[in-house]
């Protein structure tokens, strides 16, 4: 096996030919083959590269490391975007006829060989080269190596510890390293005494001063999706910025997420719905976007103006596609929704207006409980299930079930019932979600936001449905 680091310029600077001929010159050292340098000028490169390959008696590997830095993705070293063809034409040609020459190709992303054509003409690796990507740690793997690095420093994880690691960072070997490092650092500001014993909840509650460390690691790690997978790209930042339903349309067509999936960026959450699968990454590149667009807020809020319209478009989508859901569910077979005759008190729901204060929003989420939750609810005491919310819908449409029951313990909390300390909880992670973790106090337009979430996320649910089911 030889191995050829391809960023370094002793490689990426050479010309095809040129790189062909040190190849040739190892190869011939190494294994005591007959070579001639004076033939590998541009013309004869290839027949003096294939003259030493078939004086091989044994199997070799060449391994190129960083391929895109000799590739037509190279920024540098402009004339690979042309002698890339030349030398795996040469290269693929000689394996054509001689099987004791073989390559492995790695790099950051698989472009170089997904590409059809470099300069109109057929790409030599398209179609030829299988791939795979590497994944990060696993929860297994994970307290071999935070628990190696942390006793050399004083650190001691318990095992929810490590488990907020794991799922924070998920499992990327440099985020993992770097936020470990991150932890040492803010030990240091406070002069604690080692051996620190670290828990979810202290790492929890460092999480925003540890990740602002991590941000251009962060930036790093999703740069090559933005240059080469914009589209794919485009998906991450609706999901940062709350769009999931949107997310959730374009999701259908897998060329839009194939590569967020290899990467080990895109995952569902215990409710099916899409989430990006490492937070910390989620939340740089909705900063980001963020950023850009001059929002104080990760949720890209509806601008005011548009408010009116927006909810008139979003009423019409609901109702269309719960009907649409109905129909699947009856073609299923699966537990209905609402029973034969639909959900009812639809007149209600079409008559709903922007919100504006806590009393508007009490009477929107009260419609929306009556129409949705506390029909399925009645469905079920019609037909003698009295747990038929609790059981039946939850387990055959987790998706959707999320969505009605935030509306549910919205409607709770905005009418002061007495809630149960599960439903306290559900509500907390329901009001971080939707705020961010503000009080609701400090959050300006705190209603109308809620009621944005409220409405994506019940559309964001029946789409869910509506995929699963057809």
């Amino acid at each position: 096996m030889r191995s050829l680091d391809c960023k370094l310029p002793s490689v990426r600077k050479l010309r095809w030919f040129e790189l062909l001929a040190k190849i040739c010159e190892e190869l011939a050292h190494r294994l005591h083959l007959t070579f001639r340098p004076e033939r590998c000028g541009e013309i004869y490169a290839a027949d003096e590269f294939i003259s030493v390959v078939a004086q091989l008696s044994r199997p070799v590997l060449l391994v190129f490391d960083e391929i895109e830095y000799i590739s037509p993705l190279s920024i540098e070293d402009n004339h690979w975007h042309k002698d890339f063809l030349a030398f795996w034409q040469t290269f693929w040609s000689c394996q054509s006829r001689y099987r004791t020459i073989s390559a492995m190709i790695a790099g950051v992303n698989p472009s170089v060989v997904e590409m059809d054509t470099v300069g109109g003409i057929q790409n030599p690796l398209f179609g030829i080269v299988s791939y795979q990507f590497l994944t990060g740690l696993s929860l297994d793997e994970t307290p071999n190596m935070i628990r190696t690095l942390g006793k050399r420093v004083g650190f001691k994880f318990d095992h929810e510890a490590v488990e907020y690691i794991h799922k924070r960072y998920g499992g990327h070997p440099l985020l993992t390293r770097m936020a470990c490092s991150a932890t040492n650092n803010l030990i240091k500001e406070k002069n604690e005494d080692r051996p620190v014993s670290l828990t979810w909840s202290k790492l929890e509650l460092e999480e925003e001063q540890r990740d602002a460390e991590l941000t251009f690691y962060c930036r790093h790690v999703v740069s090559e999706l933005k240059q080469f997978y914009p589209d794919e790209y485009t998906m991450l930042e609706l999901l940062s910025s709350g769009q999931i339903h949107d997310f959730v349309e374009l999701a259908a067509y897998p060329e839009y997420t194939k590569h967020l999936r290899s990467y080990g960026l895109l995952t569902e959450d215990t409710f099916k719905r899409p989430t990006i699968a490492i937070p910390v990454i989620g939340r740089y590149v909705g900063l980001e976007l963020a950023r850009c667009e001059g929002r104080q807020t990760l949720l890209r809020v509806v601008p005011k103006e548009d408010r009116s319209l927006w909810l008139e478009k979003r009423k019409k989508s609901v109702v269309t596609d719960l009907r649409l859901l109905e129909k699947a569910i009856k073609q299923a077979g699966t537990p209905q929704l609402f029973g034969p005759n639909s959900f009812p008190h639809a007149d209600y729901f079409a008559s709903l207006t922007v919100v504006e204060t806590e009393n508007q929003f009490r009477q929107f989420i009260d419609t929306c409980n009556k129409c949705f939750v506390e029909s399925v609810e009645n469905f079920g005491q019609s037909i003698g299930r009295n747990k038929y919310y609790w059981q039946d819908i939850k387990t055959t449409y987790a998706g959707l079930w999320y969505a009605l029951q935030r509306i549910k313990i919205y409607r709770h909390e905005s009418l002061h019932l007495m809630l149960t300390k599960q439903a306290s909880g559900e509500l907390l992670a329901y009001l971080k979600q939707d705020l961010e973790g503000k009080p609701p106090s400090s959050v300006r337009d705190c209603y109308f936001i809620l009621q944005q979430c409220v409405l994506d996320g019940l559309l964001t649910g029946i789409q869910i449905e509506i995929g699963n089911l057809t």
